[in-house]
């Protein structure tokens, strides 16, 4: 379990992406969902310059993780910066959405602790059984030890986060890897 704190958001747009109606039912037949920690007003201020907003706005995440209370705030978070979030509750799920070419992630987030197929294996399988070498995956995990940093990076992440997750550092790492992989183009 972690702890992700999120930016307040006071207005709501006309549409909705799949992920949010998908996030909303469930949160509708899941009251835990709903106790997720509140903000302080430090945290609810994150500014973009226009150039941050102008390389955060209209990616595509895919975030991967068993706990659904993850994904939701994580997508809550995310959603708010103009990000369209696609989810997979577990390895195989990811593979299979990667696989059929439907998704086209411009990064993932990816859990590592997870049943079935955990997030070390299933970046092994993104790099090397699909050839995505360059596709930027961030680790999110509650190992926060220097050698599970380097045991991430070993299995094919490009970086590596501990949880509980900071808002502030999930932005700052996305927009890094997100710059690194345009100047890469």
């Amino acid at each position: 379990m972690f702890t992700l704190f999120l930016p307040l958001r006071r207005d709501e747009p006309e549409t909705m992406n799949v992920s949010r109606l998908f996030l909303n039912e469930v949160a509708s037949t899941a009251p835990e969902i709903n106790k997720l920690p509140s903000m302080t007003s430090e945290q609810s201020d994150i500014l973009l310059t226009p150039l941050e907003e102008s390389l955060l706005s209209g990616r595509q995440v895919l975030v991967v993780d068993d706990d659904i209370r993850n994904v939701y705030a994580l997508a809550n978070a995310l959603e708010q910066y103009g990000m369209y979030v696609i989810s997979a509750q577990n390895g195989y799920e990811c593979l299979e959405l990667l696989e059929r070419g439907g998704v086209k992630p411009d990064i993932i987030m990816m859990d590592i602790m997870m049943p079935e197929l955990d997030g070390y294996e299933t970046t092994r399988h993104i790099r090397e059984r699909l050839g995505m070498t360059q596709l930027p995956i961030i680790a999110l995990t509650a190992k926060a030890m220097k050698e599970d940093r380097e045991k991430c990076i070993a299995a094919g992440a490009s970086d590596y986060l501990s949880k509980p997750l900071n808002i502030k550092d999930v932005l700052s790492r996305m927009k890094l890897w997100m710059n690194h992989e345009a100047m890469e183009i």
